[in-house]
């Protein structure tokens, strides 16, 4: 025992002999007996007195002293053991806690980056399809001015053979429009070039996103199965930590039971040490018990909120998905209903009047639409906004105070007062908060940069609607 070395701790025992030790130990060498006994039971060297009429002491009480000493620095030594066991488990369930705390920071921020790397996916995604979506309306519109432009070449063949005094003036215009239908077919090219690099863009957008999905799931099994071990780690070291508790109370009370009942008789000490025995075994079984009924809960419990969380993400996911691309399917059939106004997206041809029936028609379309955010959901292309730019230059950056002014200043002088104030009755409620909040169609829009544009545009023409409606009256 002395010299061990115990969690980085050297012990040494140090023996404590008594006064009488040393001339026990003089008189009786390890290879001599000791000297015959006298007639009164003691050793003859021991039957003179000493001068105050007292003995000397005798043997055995000294080998006693000796095995009770000896036992002492057992029971030190034991308590040392156990002590140095206790620390290296509490610094072995201290480790544990920071690894943990380590892995967790550690599988946050690695969520945390897949979580950004997945948003710019899908960002990058949105961007491909749009991009695609006006690749698929530029071609549309090129095919519409090859079409035009074969028909002018037609009409100018048809003129040059009709007309044949006026060649000159034909020829010319065939040259034209032979000019404009390479002009036309080089933007066809153009656009359909557009296009494929946007179904590029689009199909490695939603490889990124595929990619990024399946890391974050990964991630999160691994999170999941890293939790669970530690935290059965931590259940067994709580467990166990708890027994030895226990278990040096036992221990501390059974020491001072024991030294209570020193003196009574050795059946009934075997008796109360057998009670305690029982009893203690039948504590443990009932804390085990109670312990192991703990853990399921929790571990019940932890599925439950596992399986909900699932089921809440994949729902979320799932309702994102069809909002998207029902937010597409609403812009497609913007722009298709815009072109009963545009004819043409040439801008050169647009005017006021046609600025004015744009406005009204898409009012009354407005007014009537009941808006989901995955059926149908608010788009920009959705609002009539009241100002006269080409729809396909519309933008949320255009929407303030001076187009708006520009607008109704406009189609007041299109109009009579009557049907001017009514335009701005209907106008003036259309765009009323109030309104928007009662119909819920900011609802509709998920995309939470978009909602707050929309909103803030749509103020600003309440506000500018109101300023004019009080001016009119």
């Amino acid at each position: 025992m002395n010299g061990t070395v115990i969690d980085g701790c050297t012990i040494t025992v140090r023996y404590h002999e008594p006064g009488a030790q040393g001339i026990f130990r003089n008189r009786y060498s390890s290879n001599s007996a000791p000297p015959p006994a006298q007639p009164g039971g003691a050793p003859a060297s021991e039957q003179p007195a000493s001068p105050n009429g007292t003995r000397a002491t005798s043997e055995p009480d000294e080998a006693q002293q000796a095995r009770e000493q000896q036992q002492r620095q057992e029971a030190a030594a034991q308590e040392l053991r156990e002590a140095a066991e206790r620390r290296a488990k509490e610094a072995a369930a201290m480790k544990a806690a920071a690894e943990k705390v380590k892995r967790q920071q550690d599988r946050r921020a690695r969520r945390e980056a897949a979580e950004r790397a997945e948003q710019q996916a899908k960002k990058n995604l949105d961007a491909a399809r749009a991009d695609e979506d006006n690749a698929e309306i530029e071609v549309l519109l090129v095919s519409e001015a090859k079409a035009t432009a074969d028909a002018m070449l037609a009409d100018a063949k048809l003129a040059s053979l009709e007309a044949k005094r006026a060649w000159l003036l034909a020829m010319d215009k065939e040259a034209k429009a032979e000019r404009v239908a390479n002009d036309a077919l080089e933007d066809i090219e153009h656009a359909l070039h557009k296009r494929q690099q946007a179904e590029a863009c689009r199909k490695i957008a939603e490889q990124e996103e595929i990619s990024f999905r399946k890391a974050r799931e990964d991630i999160d099994n691994e999170a999941e199965e890293d939790e669970i071990k530690v935290d059965e780690e931590t259940l067994r070291l709580a467990e166990l930590a708890e027994k030895i508790k226990r278990m040096e109370e036992l221990k501390k009370l059974e020491k001072e039971e024991k030294e209570a009942r020193q003196r009574r008789e050795q059946e009934a000490k075997k008796a109360e040490e057998e009670r305690l025995e029982q009893e203690r075994k039948k504590r443990e079984k009932e804390e085990a018990e109670r312990l192991a009924r703990l853990r399921e809960e929790a571990e019940r419990l932890a599925r439950e909120r596992q399986e909900r969380e699932a089921q809440e993400k994949r729902q979320a996911e799932n309702t994102k998905r069809l909002y998207f691309q029902a937010a597409m399917a609403e812009r497609a059939r913007c722009n298709k209903r815009d072109l009963r106004y545009c004819a043409t997206w040439d801008m050169t041809m647009w005017n006021v009047q046609r600025a004015l029936d744009r406005f009204v028609g898409v009012s009354e379309e407005f007014d009537s639409l009941k808006f989901h955010e995955t059926a149908q959901p608010l788009t920009f292309e959705s609002i009539p906004w009241p100002i006269l730019d080409h729809p396909h230059r519309m933008s949320l950056d255009l929407i303030e105070g001076i187009a708006v002014n520009k607008f109704f200043a406009t189609m007041k002088s299109m109009q009579t007062h009557g049907e001017y104030m009514s335009m701005i009755k209907k106008a003036r409620n259309r765009f009323h908060p109030d309104r928007w909040r009662s119909r819920g169609i900011l609802n509709s829009v998920l995309d939470e940069n978009l909602r707050g544009r929309l909103e803030t545009a749509g103020n600003e023409v309440s506000k500018q609607i109101n300023h004019l409606w009080d001016k009119g009256l």
